[in-house]
C-alpha cells in the first residue's frame, strides 16, 4: 500500500516488498513458466545481471507489470537504493540510505 517517488516515473508508484514476483528473484532454480506455458514471477527475473552489482539484492517490485524493480546494496552501509532499469540494464539511483528511502515512502 505505500508508493514511492522514483525516476522516470511521472507519478508515485506502488512498491511491492512481498509476492511472487519478488521470490522469483530470490530462488535462483524459479522456473520462468508455469505448468501451462505462461510466464510467471517478475518479467525482468531473468534478465538482470545480478553478478553485474555486487553487494546489490533486489528488495522491491514496481507496480503490477513494471519491468524496474529496486535493488539495496546491502552490502555497504548506508544502504544505498537504486532502481534497475531494463532498457539500460544498469541501476538508476533514487536514495542515499534505505532509512531515507522509506522515510520517502507515501500512502
Amino acid at each position: 500500500g505505500r508508493r514511492a517517488e522514483l525516476p522516470n516515473y511521472t507519478a508515485p508508484i506502488e512498491v511491492n516488498f512481498q509476492g511472487t514476483p519478488l521470490e522469483s528473484f530470490i530462488n535462483e532454480d524459479w522456473p520462468d513458466f508455469d505448468s501451462d506455458g505462461m510466464p510467471y514471477g517478475h518479467p525482468s527475473a531473468t534478465e538482470a545481471d545480478f553478478e553485474a552489482f555486487p553487494g546489490w539484492v533486489p528488495f522491491g517490485t514496481l507496480g503490477d507489470e513494471e519491468s524496474p524493480f529496486l535493488m539495496c546494496e546491502a552490502g555497504q552501509a548506508p544502504c544505498a537504493v537504486a532502481m534497475w532499469e531494463q532498457d539500460s540494464a544498469e541501476l538508476t539511483p533514487v536514495a542515499d540510505s534505505l532509512d531515507a528511502f522509506l522515510a520517502a515512502l507515501v500512502v
